[in-house]
């Protein structure tokens, strides 16, 4: 009984003591996002991955020009396609299925379904700042 005891309290010390493996290195990006010289106010940058690493897309909101993306830590290493999106306000549309929109998304295809920016995450890296200057 004694020594089921202390073969569990063993157990227990030797797994507390042990580094936590937290999965595979990833590394968290961030920067700033621009249109037309100015500071982009609300939208998204999707990262989807481009060959190697079995990464899934991941994104981010961005405010005020500023993104951070933080998905389970950050990217893992690895090429990744750049996409944006952002909104804004228009005058209510009815739809041919008599839906209404009241938004349009107004950067070109050339930022998003088009895109053919990439962004290089380097192995060694922790952070990356990359900053993305998107002109009409």
């Amino acid at each position: 009984m004694i020594s089921r005891i202390l073969l569990c309290l063993s157990c227990l010390i030797i797994c507390g003591c042990q580094s936590k493996d937290t999965g595979p290195h990833r590394v968290l990006v961030s920067g700033n996002v621009t249109w037309n010289g100015k500071p982009l106010d609300k939208g998204t940058i999707h990262l989807l991955p481009i060959g190697g690493p079995q990464a899934n897309m991941s994104g981010a909101e961005i405010k005020n020009g500023a993104y951070r993306v933080m998905n389970k830590g950050g990217l893992l290493p690895g090429e990744y396609r750049v996409e944006f999106t952002a909104n804004r306000q228009m005058a209510p549309v009815t739809l041919a299925d008599g839906s209404e929109i009241d938004y349009e998304q107004y950067l070109p295809k050339k930022y998003n379904e088009n895109s053919e920016i990439t962004l290089t995450v380097p192995d060694e890296a922790k952070t990356i700042n990359q900053d993305f200057d998107l002109k009409q």
